[in-house]
């Protein structure tokens, strides 16, 4: 039942992605990954689906906080920072990390809105 119920909420969210116009990939990776520029998440085929799920709210995340450009930017020093001086930052290092807090947090905040109930896995 628990794997009945991830596949299901897979393809819910397969589907909000592309509402989106964002294509989603199932390929031999690890996790998952989102690039903005080419509207792409790659997931991990082979993990199990509850991961599956959880690597996916967790790109849709990324997508949400790559979505408002308005507000003013938390991660500027994050992961589009290309400057290899920065990069080697502690700033730069503590943004990325917030910045992956904040998909997860996005992530779970969708899986509420979508009324997708996935269930808490260990890694």
């Amino acid at each position: 039942s628990r794997e009945l119920r991830a596949v299901k909420d897979l393809s819910v969210l397969v589907d909000w992605c592309h509402r989106r116009g964002l294509q989603v990939i199932f390929a031999k990776h690890e996790n998952g990954t989102y690039v903005e520029l080419e509207g792409m998440i790659t997931i991990a085929a082979n993990a199990s689906i509850e991961k599956q799920v959880f690597y996916l709210l967790h790109e849709c995340g990324h997508h949400l906080i790559s979505q408002h450009p308005g507000e003013p930017n938390r991660f500027v020093n994050g992961y589009n920072q290309m400057d290899s001086r920065v990069i080697r930052t502690f700033n730069h290092r503590l943004a990325c990390l917030e910045e992956e807090i904040e998909a997860w947090q996005r992530g779970r905040n969708l899986a509420r809105k979508l009324n997708l109930n996935p269930p808490k896995i260990r890694f």
